[in-house]
């Protein structure tokens, strides 16, 4: 039985850094590139004294069978917005390895490394979601919701182009109204690799509604720089 990929930092090398080993009976592929992703999480990744990145440690946790102590060291690395940490979080209450099994944790965390670019979180979310009901699903994705704005409200921008992503990715129907107001704040924030993407989601919009989001997302602008927290209400396009 696989449970999944424990996914190393390093995006870029992850494909041929891996190990394969057995716990249990349960075969888990392990990537252990000590390379950092961000400079979010650089810090989160950065070796200590021993030598050894938190990441390391939570892996090496999880080859030993120390599942509470490995999940407790990648919640901690999950929580400060690192998508590969997230992932494994959610592999691992998934599995209820470390922690009795948890559905909608599990999948909070991994739409949360899906909006990462974390490219096994999306399957991983779609088979947890088959046990969920569609009230639980819902809930979840307020949760994501809020745990993004969250991000931003504490200084951490370049969570943005994610919650573009949120309203065009995780929604039933997609809200191109509101991901044009997050590419839009994104790319007059100088967040790299948003200016096509903003582009790309104008071509959905009416000229009226380009107008009207302009001005919501000048708006929002200013109270981003003036360090003014965004309430939920304010990105959205109800009025």
């Amino acid at each position: 039985m696989c449970i999944a990929s424990l996914l190393s930092p390093d995006r870029q090398t992850r494909l041929n850094s891996g190990i394969w080993l057995t716990i249990a009976g349960i075969s888990i592929s392990l990537l252990v590139s000590p390379v950092s992703i961000t400079t979010a999480v650089a810090e989160n990744h950065s070796a200590n004294q021993s030598g050894m990145s938190e990441f390391a440690k939570a892996v090496k946790a999880i080859k030993d069978k120390q599942f509470q102590d490995g999940l407790s060291r990648f919640i901690i690395l999950a929580e400060a917005g690192d998508p590969e940490a997230q992932y494994n979080v959610a592999v691992l209450l998934h599995s209820g390895r470390g922690r009795p099994q948890n559905y909608s944790d599990a999948l909070f965390w991994a739409r949360l490394s899906q909006l990462g670019a974390i490219e096994q979180a999306e399957g991983l979310a779609e088979d947890i979601q088959d046990r969920m009901t569609e009230a639980d699903i819902k809930a979840v994705l307020e949760r994501v919701k809020s745990w993004l704005i969250s991000r931003v409200n504490d200084g951490y921008l370049e969570t943005i182009p994610q919650l573009a992503n949120f309203h065009l990715q995780l929604l039933p129907e997609q809200d191109y109204e509101t991901a044009y107001i997050w590419y839009t704040l994104a790319t007059a924030l100088n967040i790299p690799e948003t200016i096509t993407l903003r582009d790309e989601t104008e071509e959905e919009l009416a000229p009226e509604q380009i107008s009207k989001l302009q001005a919501q997302t000048n708006q929002l602008f200013d109270r981003i720089v003036a360090g003014e927290p965004i309430m939920e209400s304010e990105q959205t396009n109800e009025n």
